[in-house]
């Protein structure tokens, strides 16, 4: 049973966070986090959908659109917190060059068909060094307020755990699952305990969000 709620997580963790966050009245205004972890539930569940319900047996497009469009609001979350221009023109210049990239790869290297190794472990990395760039950022402009009470840090931190964690999952998972190894579906186990981290770190961000006033 508890195995079975692990392939889950991925939709169970981000209905709970938001769960909360509607509870405490939250502000979703202008928060790409929010928006980010609400598109986990709805993309998660529609490929689970075509799955369980509709008996197709390949939903991988849906984790195609998936990266695409987290890749998009993650990218405006990043221009929104840097402090320094070039850091959020830089964003905006690499988001457009990994849609070409995106496009390319789908047309030619792989399909709707297969799953997204190229684009996930790309999209990994790149927001990966963002977040390293939004620590750097930090350190050598520390800001007034304490970090540890800054939505932002937890939000990031969150981030960065779970693309760099993932990032070698992505990387190796269509090779493994073309040959057809057994343990291939264990580092998806994996892949959603550290989601499930990353929603922890959310939650902790939330916590230092003002509510809504009545």
């Amino acid at each position: 049973m508890s195995f079975k709620v692990i392939f889950y997580l991925d939709v169970i963790s981000p209905f709970i966070l938001l769960f909360f966050a509607f509870l405490r009245k939250v502000v979703f205004r202008n928060d790409y986090v929010l928006y980010y972890i609400l598109l986990q539930i709805l993309l998660n569940l529609v490929a689970s959908a075509v799955i369980d319900i509709f008996h197709h047996t390949n939903n991988l497009y849906v984790y195609h659109l998936n990266c695409l469009t987290s890749f998009i609001i993650l990218s405006l979350y990043f221009h929104q917190i840097f402090r320094h221009q070039n850091y959020k023109k830089l964003t905006l210049i690499i988001l457009g060059l990994f849609f070409v990239f995106f496009v390319i790869n789908v047309s030619f290297w792989e399909s709707l068909d297969v799953f997204n190794s190229n684009s996930l472990s790309v999209a990994s990395f790149i927001l990966t060094i963002y977040s390293l760039m939004y620590y750097l950022e930090n350190l050598t402009s520390p800001p007034i307020e304490n970090i540890l009470k800054s939505k932002t840090f937890w939000y990031t931190t969150g981030l960065f755990t779970y693309y760099t964690c993932n990032f070698f999952i992505f990387i190796t998972y269509r090779k493994l699952t073309q040959d057809h190894i057994t343990d291939a579906a264990f580092l998806w186990r994996i892949h959603n305990i550290v989601f499930l981290i990353m929603c922890v770190y959310v939650f902790i961000g939330i916590l230092c969000t003002p509510s809504l006033k009545k």
